[in-house]
Parts: C-alpha cells; structure tokens; sequence
C-alpha cells in the first residue's frame, strides 16, 4: 500500500482513519480486477493503484468503469517508461506505447503514469547518456500528459536495477530530471537505501517552483534510521 499526496478521500470507498490510503493492485495480483476494488470496499480504502497487465487482462473500458463504479479514486497507473533504447526505432515505439499508456491512464481517470525509466543503453556503460535519453522521453511526454491531465510520475529504484530496469538510483537523480522539466512532473515511489536527506531534496524542488534551475550536484547521506518513505508531487 502506499500513501496517495493530495488525496482527501471520499467515494463510496472513502472515509474513517483510511483517507489518503491506496492499495497498489500489485499487493495482490492473485486476485482479478472485481476483486480488489470489493477489497477496497470491504476495508474502505479510498483509491487504487492500477497496473497496464491486469488493466488489460479486465479490459480497458470494464476496468474503467469498475471502479468508477465502486467510487474508487485512481491514484496511479503502472507502468510506464523504459525509454533507454540504442535503436531509434526501438525509442520510438517505446514514445508510442508510452502515449498510450497515458490515454489508458485518462481514460481510468489516474492522477499518475508511473515511469521506470529503462537501464543502460545496450552496449554502452556510459550512464550519462542513458540519463539524458530518459528526460528527453520524458520532455518530449510532457505536453501529452498535460493535455490528457495526467501526471508522469518519475520512479527512482535501488542501484541494483540500474544496468537493466531504472538509471534513476537516487532521489536525487529524479529530482534533478523533475528541475529541468515541467510542473506536471512529479517524483514516484522511490526507495531510499541510498538515504537522501529529505530537506535537501524538498529545498531542491522548492527551488524549481520558484524558477531557480541548479542546485548542489551531490546529496548528503543519512542514518538508515532517519530515512523516511517520501511522495513529492
């Protein structure tokens, strides 16, 4: 489950101590589509985080209107992203699959596209390049998220995931991609083994907003006991 920013509740799922909660559909992928929003109706958890498979698996338009239905809120769609293709061919179709997963994520009426950004260029070890790669998709996905209303959601993942999965291994890493880009960037679930000191990062975003573009390049480490779960948006 994973805390929804912004999110007040209400629906006919919304309510009690549980406004703000979203059950990431991923939690339980054994169960079929109807029935994880009764889960959620059952346990009056206000809003889901829905995956493209099982979205497809129910069918688009069903899965749609299940949770409308239920009134659920639809706090994330997963996933999109993997963007960091040697073959230009390959880096446009993965743009083309990309727009659709934000048309799929208008359509479930989701506040986010989680992205993953894609590991390192086959055949290269130059992680610069695979970085630029990723907000060049992005900056190129940003207008088409803005007319669909839908945020794209930057995930940050463990270095262990960087040579084939995200070359986006720290906070700050996504935060330097959501500086150079547009409002309607946020930073998604992101897992702080590195340990970015939050005040840093949330001085990094402030900056943004107020059209300031730099910031220091390397952020301080903290205590694994200080490091707290963060969703900036």
């Amino acid at each position: 489950m994973s805390a929804v920013q912004g999110y007040a509740g209400g629906g006919a799922a919304g309510g009690g101590g549980l406004r703000g909660l979203s059950l990431n559909q991923a939690t339980v992928r054994h169960l079929a589509l109807d029935e994880v929003v009764a889960l959620c109706l059952r346990h009056e958890i206000p809003a889901i985080g829905l995956w493209r498979d099982k979205v497809a698996e129910h069918g688009l338009a069903r899965s749609a209107a299940a949770v409308r239905g239920a009134g659920l809120h639809v706090s994330s769609l997963c996933r999109g992203g993997f963007f960091t293709h040697a073959d230009p061919g390959a880096r446009a179709a993965a743009l083309a699959d990309n727009r659709a997963a934000l048309a799929e994520a208008a359509r479930l009426g989701a506040d986010t596209l989680i992205l993953v950004s894609g590991g390192m260029v086959p055949g290269s070890r130059d992680l610069g390049l695979a970085r630029r790669m990723v907000a060049d998709a992005v900056g190129e996905l940003a207008g088409d998220a803005e007319r669909l209303g839908v945020r794209l959601g930057v995930e940050a993942l463990h270095p262990m995931f960087c040579a084939d999965r995200c070359v986006l291994s720290r906070l700050g890493d996504a935060v330097d991609l959501v500086v150079i880009g547009d409002a309607g960037i946020a930073i998604a679930e992101a897992d702080l083994r590195p340990h970015i000191d939050l005040d840093f990062v949330a001085a990094g975003l402030r900056g943004a907003a107020e059209g300031a573009p730099r910031r220091p390049a390397v952020a301080r480490r903290l205590p694994i006991d200080r490091a707290r779960a963060l969703r900036v948006s």
